[in-house]
């Protein structure tokens, strides 16, 4: 998405998006590239699913901090291990 979204035209070969080789910086930039775009979607005035969304979004921000964190940290190791089966 980086690619299509920084492309002005131009030659092929030629095109810098802005990404840095492959570096715990490249993966820290990554990740806030994919939460940009995840709120860009989810919050699209076309996403019939805004308000589900947003209701959550409003119950999770109410749980007291320890229950939140410990959800995140659920989610986190979920996806650590999800992505050593890829």
């Amino acid at each position: 998405m980086r690619h299509m979204e920084s492309y002005k035209g131009g030659l092929v070969g030629k095109h810098d998006c802005g990404l840095m080789r492959e570096s715990e910086e490249q993966s820290r930039l990554m990740w806030k590239m994919r939460k940009k775009y995840a709120t860009k979607i989810i919050m699209c005035r076309l996403n019939k699913q805004i308000n589900v969304f947003l209701t959550e979004a409003n119950e999770f921000g109410k749980l007291p901090g320890h229950e939140r964190k410990a959800i995140l940290l659920d989610a986190y190791h979920k996806r650590e291990e999800h992505m050593k089966l890829l």
